[in-house]
């Protein structure tokens, strides 16, 4: 919050050495330029998952905006890390901004279904969510171990089609298995061979529909 400029090793050394042979030197800033940036970028410090062999249900569940949020802040932060105090906005990123645009847009979700339950609102999110996102490089694509689902899109969210849920209940008996309960992925730490799994569907529409179904897998997956 100091309105400086930090030169670390090499620089700071040489402008030293410039300042000390020069007299009455001056420096000015170049203004900023709004400039458009790619969106839908993995950040770097985004939690990966996939690592867990043992439970059967692949992390995260989906991805939301968390970079360079304007979110509001409290003007008595308990640290400075927290922020400048006196402010009542500011620009941060992280899960503190990611998590929030979820809670909201299930907020949302259930305002619009005021009878779903919390399973059906989060497999509307996942199953409407975007999947294309880019790894941290900006060009590699990222996969489901990077974003879950996708990004969620509220444009569609409230209009799944059907939605998937699932008792706490049945979740505590398929500890151990959880690629059975009903749950909106699916993802198996260690498949050898063939293996039959289910998934119970509730259409949330008023007419009646055909749905297709489709796998795009790695080539090793037939």
């Amino acid at each position: 919050f100091i309105p400086s400029v930090h030169l670390e090793n090499d620089s700071g050394t040489l402008l030293l050495d410039f300042m000390s042979s020069h007299a009455g030197v001056t420096a000015t800033f170049t203004p900023g330029v709004a400039t458009a940036v790619q969106g839908d970028v993995m950040a770097p410090f985004s939690s990966r998952g996939g690592a867990d062999q043992t439970l059967g249900v692949s992390k995260p569940d989906i991805t939301a905006p968390g970079m360079q949020i304007l979110a509001g802040h409290s003007p008595l932060p308990a640290t400075i890390e927290g922020g400048s105090p006196g402010q009542l906005f500011q620009v941060i990123q992280g899960t503190s901004m990611s998590s929030p645009h979820v809670a909201g847009s299930a907020a949302l979700i259930k305002a619009a279904h005021p009878d779903w339950s919390p399973g059906q609102i989060k497999s509307a999110l996942m199953m409407t969510a975007l999947g294309n996102q880019a790894k941290e490089d900006g060009i590699t694509p990222a996969d489901a171990f990077d974003h879950g689902s996708g990004r969620i899109d509220l444009s569609t969210a409230a209009q799944p089609g059907f939605t998937i849920s699932d008792s706490a209940v049945n979740y505590i008996a398929l500890e151990k298995e959880l690629w059975n309960a009903n749950y909106p992925s699916l993802y198996l730490p260690n498949l050898v061979g063939e293996i039959t799994v289910q998934r119970t569907l509730h259409s949330e529409m008023d007419r009646n529909a055909v749905w297709k179904l489709s796998v795009d897998s790695s080539a090793d997956l037939i």
